[in-house]
């Protein structure tokens, strides 16, 4: 049994050394993608959203860049306890993570 939990760690060491070594640390989509954590709100701008909408072009039609924009800094300037709760209890108890789109 010790041999085959050996076995098990090292599988996982050796996969997330991997992992590790091949993402992409400096893609803008991932270093742009702050403005998804809900907590780190404040402390990012709209260069960020920019960032992203000249990476995946289409998703807003320009006529709709002045609302989203009033939208994030409607997100922005929200206070903690406006925020609804980031993770709900289920009937039987377990505990659910609400996407950042819900949130």
């Amino acid at each position: 049994m010790r041999k085959f939990h050996q076995e098990v760690c090292s599988f996982f060491v050796t996969a997330l050394n991997y992992i590790k070594h091949n993402f992409p640390h400096d893609d803008k989509v991932v270093k742009n993608a702050i403005i998804l954590d809900v907590t780190k709100r404040a402390s990012v701008d709209n260069t960020n959203v920019s960032v992203l909408l000249e990476r995946f072009p289409g998703l807003v039609e320009e006529d709709e860049l002045t609302a989203l924009e009033n939208e994030f800094l409607e997100y922005q300037l929200l206070s903690d306890h406006e925020l609804p709760d980031m993770s709900i209890v289920m009937a039987d108890g377990t505990l659910m993570n609400r996407r950042v789109d819900e949130i």
